[in-house]
């Protein structure tokens, strides 16, 4: 490089977030945000390690880190390093005083899973509520299960609501509306209800 030719700044990301064929693991690492920043040079680790070696980060000024851990000594030779970025929410990986004294930045991703975390504890909520593992393998042995009873997530028990009224529930959380589309045929919802329409009644509770 000349004298003339301004600096990179080096960002360097860990080995785990792509596969042995060099493929990203995620479908959007967010990199390409570095683009339009020709000063930018971005890296990956050659290897993953459980612990971040102070090798790994050689000059670089910036690291994100997936899953391995960052220690004292991941840092303790590391003159350049400006930040260290954690692609998710959890710092417990990271020794943040051992950052400090080297004078490196901790940064997280605050706020980025808590959709999907708030999706997943109703998800398991509503799971628990209504014995979905009991259930699953009752279902697949061949045994009967309508003697556990489903609660809702407030502890009341379900009598027998019918289908069509639970699957207007589910299509109001998730926004759905039962309408045909722009073609005038039936929705994908209409459909399904209407197939359940026209089971036989002895049917019908197995789709409760």
């Amino acid at each position: 490089m000349s004298s003339d030719e301004p600096r990179k700044f080096v960002v360097t990301m860990t080995a785990d977030f792509f596969d042995a064929g060099g493929t990203p693991k995620y479908r959007d690492l967010g990199s390409s945000v570095f683009d339009a920043h020709p000063h930018i040079e971005t890296r990956v680790f050659a290897e993953h390690r459980p612990k971040i070696g102070p090798d790994q980060i050689g000059d670089a000024q910036g690291v994100i880190v997936l899953t391995p851990a960052v220690t004292a000594e991941s840092v303790c030779r590391a003159e350049n390093l400006l930040a260290i970025g954690r692609f998710g929410v959890g710092y417990d990986a990271v020794n943040v005083p051992a950052c400090t004294e080297a004078d490196v930045v901790v940064f997280i991703a605050a706020g980025a899973v808590d959709r999907s975390v708030a999706e997943a504890t109703v998800g398991w909520m509503i799971a628990l509520a209504h014995h979905v593992r009991i259930k699953d393998r009752l279902v697949r042995t061949g045994q009967e299960r309508l003697n556990h009873r489903a609660k809702t997530v407030f502890g009341h028990f379900h009598r027998g609501a019918g289908f069509f009224k639970r699957v207007r529930h589910v299509a109001k959380v998730f926004h759905v509306r039962p309408e045909k589309n722009r073609l005038g045929e039936k929705s994908r919802f209409n459909r399904i209800v209407a197939a359940y329409r026209h089971q036989r009644p002895a049917d019908k509770h197995y789709l409760c």
